[in-house]
């Protein structure tokens, strides 16, 4: 992984997480990723103190998750965690869970997240400018990202 990889999230795999193949329910990879990125905001200052301070906090609005190998009970898995890409309201991450056990990946995700202000009608909002500048020193550089997959259709900020 790369320097600028945000704080990492370890889970254990329960046995009842797996299927009656006995490898893990899609769902959990999915858990593992959301563990991953509360995680990740933390370390931004984007966590649950951000929220309870400015009622802004981020939304998932996209999520693709490429199962790469099988995980089963008892596995240890570590879920790292980087910002591929961001706009003045959005993130774009990238997580690769990986296992001892194994040589490669056990999968890869990337989420688009969107900074929201809650309340009576929650609306997007642009990140306040220290967070802006954190977030952007935090980026994969474009080579580094273009290593970051697989990939099938992408993710991707337009720019308008």
């Amino acid at each position: 992984m790369t320097s600028l990889a945000l704080a990492s999230h370890r889970a254990r795999v329960e046995t009842g997480w797996v299927d009656y193949n006995g490898h893990l329910r899609d769902g959990y990879y999915a858990l593992m990723v959301s563990d991953a990125a509360d995680a990740a905001l933390e370390e931004l200052g984007l966590g649950a103190d951000y929220r309870r301070a400015t009622g802004c906090t981020l939304y998932t609005v996209e999520m693709h998750l490429h199962f790469l190998n099988e995980l089963h009970a008892g596995d240890l898995v570590e879920t790292s965690t980087v910002i591929l890409e961001s706009d003045r309201k959005r993130l774009l991450t990238g997580h690769r869970l990986t296992c001892a056990r194994l040589a490669a990946p056990a999968a890869v995700a990337e989420t688009l997240l969107l900074h929201v202000r809650q309340g009576e009608t929650a609306r997007a909002c642009e990140f306040p400018a220290p967070l802006s500048e954190c977030i952007a020193s935090r980026t994969l550089p474009p080579a580094e990202r273009a290593l970051f997959g697989p990939r099938s259709r992408t993710i991707a900020l337009r720019r308008s």
